[in-house]
């Protein structure tokens, strides 16, 4: 069973050229659109195909193709190539022709050279849309419509007509009925009673705001004048004066305790001039946290343990050793130990 005309088609949707080893090449040409002008038909473009039995070299294109689609090695896909090679040509020599589908029709000729006559409808581009051809007859040039002499005259009359009469009704509407619509509207009125209990009200309450009302006793002779209450406004002053102190209170109160939970240098070590070598038990800490795990492990027993700040690195270390044996060996000892299951040894610089 012959299967080149499949993988060639294939490949041809992404490829100008496929070579079909010790066969011959099939090579893609674009055909531009054109216009046929005896039949009146548009044709759209599209991509022809065309045969050159001198291109014989494998370029692993299409070996590759039956590589994916059947999952062989590349010897095997070779072999099964060149056997197809073979069948086709032994058909060729029998029959003279062969037929590849969708893609056009070899024959042997009498010199014993390869003539290839391509599918008229191209091959499958998807890039030019699969358009189809159409017929469209030709338009006549100078064509001009026909005018009737006798029924010109009487379309102009009735156009003229038509003119007139909207002209005059226009003109009318706007002459006698421009008034009408603000004659037929009811024109609104205030009543004088309103107007004059609103003047009074805004006179009586202009009077209120201006003009203080005077209060007195009849028995005393001091006269009281109203006027603003500013007891309100010193209430106020005094209460916020007075709610201030406390408010500072409490920061000195939280300075205070801060001061109390800061850690001071006393509690970690600085790093000596002369290197030593130890065991780091946990790093990049904060301060805090190394003082307390210092502690704990002080409590442990474990009196080496020391808190070793350097720049922004904290880190608790146990012992100071001279040689890095030393160190480990003393690691080794309290390997067991949960506290030091995680710990390595450090050269401290001096």
């Amino acid at each position: 069973m012959i299967e080149l005309e499949r993988h060639i088609e294939i490949l041809l949707l992404s490829n100008d050229c496929v070579i079909v080893p010790d066969f011959g090449g099939f090579m893609t040409h674009h055909v531009d659109a054109c216009y046929d002008e005896k039949e009146n038909i548009f044709f759209p473009p599209q991509r022809t195909l065309g045969f050159n039995q001198q291109l014989t070299l494998n370029d692993s294109l299409l070996v590759q193709s039956y590589i994916e689609a059947y999952d062989i090695s590349y010897p095997e896909a070779l072999r099964r190539i060149e056997d197809e090679v073979w069948e086709l040509k032994q058909h060729l020599e029998h029959k003279a022709e062969y037929e590849f589908n969708d893609l056009g029709t070899i024959r042997l000729n009498d010199e014993g050279k390869y003539e290839f006559t391509p599918c008229e409808a191209g091959i499958l581009t998807p890039g030019l849309y699969g358009l189809n051809s159409f017929e469209m007859e030709r338009l006549l040039t100078g064509f001009a419509p026909t005018i009737n002499v006798e029924t010109k005259p009487i379309i102009i009359e009735a156009e003229k007509e038509t003119e007139e009469l909207v002209k005059t009704e226009i003109h009318q509407k706007f002459s006698s009925n421009i008034f009408l619509d603000n004659e037929d509207e009811e024109p609104y009125t205030i009543r004088p009673g309103v107007v004059r209990n609103l003047l009074a009200a805004c006179i009586a309450a202009l009077a209120f705001l201006l003009f203080p009302a005077n209060i007195g006793n009849g028995d005393s002779r001091s006269i009281l004048i109203s006027k603003i209450d500013t007891g309100m406004l010193t209430r106020i002053i005094s209460f916020e004066a007075t709610q201030r102190p406390p408010i500072i209170e409490k920061i000195a109160v939280k300075e205070n305790i801060a001061k109390n939970n800061t850690f001071t240098s006393q509690d970690s070590i600085e790093p000596t001039r002369v290197p030593f070598y130890t065991i780091v038990l946990c790093s990049q800490v904060s301060l805090k946290n190394a003082t307390n795990y210092k502690n704990t492990l002080h409590k442990s027993g474990y009196t080496e343990a020391e808190v070793l700040q350097k720049g922004k690195s904290t880190k608790v270390i146990y012992g100071k050793y001279e040689t890095e044996n030393q160190a480990y060996n003393i690691l080794n000892k309290l390997r067991n130990h949960p506290e030091f299951k995680d710990c390595w040894v450090m050269r401290v610089k001096g």
